[in-house]
């Protein structure tokens, strides 16, 4: 009921550069159980260990590729609620 025909709405998009670099920042520096985890995936490294030997460039980047489809979602949710 709190969503009336006809009432103000207000639609937020985030910048997805944003997005990303918010994203990488705190993976590289959380403290949260997962961010610890060896991922075989990122050669026996945690997600951390491994933002920590790239570049700030490099991070934000492998970061906007991990996110990709969350990216790609929000994208198309505010297209079709325009």
């Amino acid at each position: 009921k709190w969503l009336l025909p006809g009432a103000p709405f207000i639609h937020v998009v985030r910048d997805p550069i944003d997005m990303c670099v918010s994203a990488y920042q705190y993976h590289r520096l959380g403290t949260e159980p997962w961010l610890k985890q060896v991922r075989v995936d990122l050669g026996n490294l945690t997600l951390q260990q491994f933002y920590h030997q790239l570049s700030t460039a490099e991070g934000v980047l492998f970061e906007c590729k991990r996110i990709m489809v969350e990216l790609l979602e929000n994208s198309l949710v505010y297209n079709l609620t325009r």
